[in-house]
């Protein structure tokens, strides 16, 4: 085998770097050349500390390797009946009753237990979780949930939504007067809803929720809508020549029970003590959808500002529910360029 002269060099290095070892007590086994070599070994003693080992006359318990074997810990045996012990509470929910799981086929009106109204309350943390409502029952003399007295209760109506931040649009009053010169047009900035709903609130960024298509302030309510590319939504413009009827669905989670039905219908009223201008508060801003945007080779996808609806009728029995609505501001729309570009999508 030819040895090159950087092997040479290499091994006479080594030769002298071992000289000096030897001279300082280092022996040559304990820093291994190799440093797969040293993995190797590290594997092979630990398997075999765990292999054996042996009891000096101490009677304490060591490895092969002379290492002191750790005692293993003792484990500790749960109670037969641990699982029937009850829960810790916090001090806050040692007052109120246990949580207790309402059937599916529960009516309103009727609910086992001595109850009264005011000591129902509804638990959002589990409803969200679970997605069925349970109410905190108390019960006195540690009664039975399965006790056969009925008594016919009413339970309060309770809102089920967190209560909303400061900042939230809810909370806020919207400045509708700025939306007046914009009447059939594209709003500044209106390419998505947080354009929208800043352009009437300048001085605090709203907070809301993007994923839904009504949106409330604490004065109005704006109905964020989608048209369609041939009119495959169901949400329809209907022409009255001299007047413009729209139908608008709700989301289909929406509960006929929901707080948002009657403050839509409130809104969408006459109200003669509104601002000066605005006696309807529930306005509609329409954009094309995503998908009819390449269809119909539009150059934009903001949302246009159809104006202020007034309250026709709805239809809670169907689901999703609908609301029927007359354009207020219809004699401002029909000379509108851009609200006309919509009306063409449902056309092609």
């Amino acid at each position: 085998m030819v040895v090159s002269a950087y092997e040479e060099e290499r091994m006479a290095r080594m030769a002298e770097n071992k000289k000096i070892m030897m001279s300082l007590g280092i022996e040559d086994n304990m820093i291994p050349l190799d440093p797969l070599q040293s993995r190797r070994r590290e594997k092979k003693s630990s398997s075999v500390a765990e292999g054996g080992g042996h009891c000096d006359l101490s009677g304490e318990s060591t490895t092969e390797a002379g290492n002191k074997r750790l005692p293993a810990k003792k484990k500790l045996k749960r109670e037969e009946d641990w699982d029937m012990e009850p829960l810790r509470r916090s001090t806050r929910l040692r007052t109120r009753g246990e949580l207790v799981s309402l059937p599916d086929d529960w009516k309103e009106g009727t609910f086992r237990g001595d109850v009264s109204d005011d000591e129902l309350a509804t638990d959002h943390k589990r409803q969200r979780s679970t997605g069925k409502r349970a109410v905190y029952v108390k019960r006195e003399n540690g009664g039975d949930e399965h006790d056969d007295d009925v008594k016919e209760v009413t339970p309060s109506i309770v809102e089920d939504r967190k209560p909303a931040s400061s900042d939230s649009s809810r909370n806020l009053h919207a400045d509708l007067h700025l939306l007046e010169p914009v009447v059939g047009r594209r709003v500044p900035g209106g390419h998505v809803k947080a354009g929208v709903m800043e352009f009437v609130s300048p001085k605090c960024r709203p907070k809301f929720s993007k994923y839904v298509g009504v949106q409330e302030w604490k004065n109005a309510i704006f109905l964020m809508m989608n048209i369609a590319y041939g009119n495959s939504y169901a949400n329809t413009f209907i022409d009255m020549d001299s007047r413009m009827q729209v139908t608008y669905y709700l989301s289909e989670k929406t509960k006929p029970e929901a707080p948002i039905i009657p403050k839509l219908v409130k809104f969408s009223k006459y109200n003669g003590e509104a601002d000066k201008g605005q006696p309807f508060s529930v306005h509609l801003f329409c954009r094309p959808a995503p998908e009819s945007v390449k269809l119909a080779n539009l150059d934009n996808s903001d949302y246009v500002y159809c104006g202020r609806l007034k309250f026709l009728k709805n239809d809670v029995s169907r689901c999703p529910i609908e609301f029927l609505f007359e354009l207020v501001d219809y004699a401002a729309l029909k000379k509108s360029p851009d609200f006309q570009a919509l009306l063409d999508l449902l056309k092609e």
